[in-house]
């Protein structure tokens, strides 16, 4: 026979089982702190994320041990100044709480922002005046990098030949600070830099051909962006006439294709970045920016200057070939 004390006993048992699975599996009682996502768009200068392989690595990364949902943006046409800032007025009326921007022309991103993109704080990408004028910044130093692409040109060309330097129709503030670097570099060396152009339907197929009909010297050139440095490559794998007009190619960039180039031999040097670590260092400022904690400051990334045989190295390849 059970006993009144026993009674009481195991109601009290019982009252204690409900209260803790109430704690347990719902949160009537100990309620979970909620986990704030932060919506973060990044819009770049460019119609596609070829260049972007790398950098898009990074951005996951954050993005998943930062909560914050990315979207990656490009732009239906190359460098489209109005189009940047239309798109990043879009992605402020759909409630984005920071953006990135690798802008087409920064100080017009700043007027923008100091404007109509005022409340979105913004983190720029290759602009490394951007701490204390609108935003955070995640760059590489583009003029010094120019330079130390045309001393390395240099150092295993000479002053003699000119350099013609390959760049499209449209540029943007990294081409402009890429190509006085390396205008500078070749100035103060008494070499002679000679601007090209990319043609949109031919691309630099002309410009070879007229070299290679000229059968002078073979020429040294260096392309400007991403986009030329591949144009002008495409052009010397598939033809050994043209390779023969051309004495070295180089440029800046680290998509799989051009680095794939630079392995067979076709590019012969390159400038290159981490990345993988702008994406995710750019995430970061943003998450920051987006919870009241954004920095005016510039990070600066290293920059080097890469060959064949650096392909191979364990510091090299581990950066330009991260592991997702």
């Amino acid at each position: 026979m059970i006993t009144k004390k026993e009674k009481y006993l195991c109601a009290i048992y019982g009252l204690a089982l409900i209260f803790l699975f109430l704690a347990s599996s719902t949160d009537l009682i100990i309620k979970e702190r909620a986990v704030e996502v932060y919506p973060v768009s990044v819009i770049i200068e460019g119609t596609s994320d070829e260049n972007y392989v790398n950098f898009r690595k990074g951005m996951d990364q954050a993005a998943m041990e930062l909560n914050a949902d990315v979207s990656f943006i490009t732009l239906y046409d190359e460098n489209s100044r109005s189009q940047q800032i239309q798109l990043m007025e879009r992605e402020k009326e759909d409630g984005v709480k920071a953006m990135i921007v690798m802008p087409v022309d920064a100080d017009e991103i700043r007027a923008a922002v100091s404007q109509s993109l005022a409340a979105v704080p913004l983190v720029f990408l290759g602009d490394q005046s951007a701490a204390g004028q609108g935003g955070a910044g995640v760059t590489a130093d583009y003029f010094s990098m120019g330079q130390q692409l045309a001393a390395r040109i240099l150092e295993r060309h000479g002053t003699k030949l000119p350099v013609y330097l390959l760049q499209g129709e449209t540029g943007n503030t990294v081409v402009s600070r890429f190509e006085a670097g390396i205008s500078s570099e070749l100035k103060a060396r008494g070499c002679e830099a000679v601007p090209v152009v990319r043609d949109p339907e031919e691309g630099f197929r002309m410009f070879l051909e007229q070299l290679a009909e000229e059968n002078g010297e073979p020429a040294v050139l260096a392309a400007l962006d991403s986009q030329s440095l591949k144009a002008a490559a495409d052009l010397l794998d598939g033809s050994r006439e043209l390779s023969a007009a051309v004495a070295g190619l180089y440029g800046r960039g680290t998509s799989v294709q051009i680095l794939n180039y630079l392995d067979e031999g076709v590019i012969a040097g390159l400038a290159v970045t981490d990345d993988f670590s702008a994406g995710y260092l750019s995430v970061k400022a943003a998450v920051e920016a987006a919870a009241g904690r954004q920095k005016k400051e510039s990070l600066v990334l290293d920059s080097f200057y890469i060959e064949k045989e650096d392909l191979r190295s364990p510091e090299y390849e581990k950066m330009l070939y991260p592991i997702e």
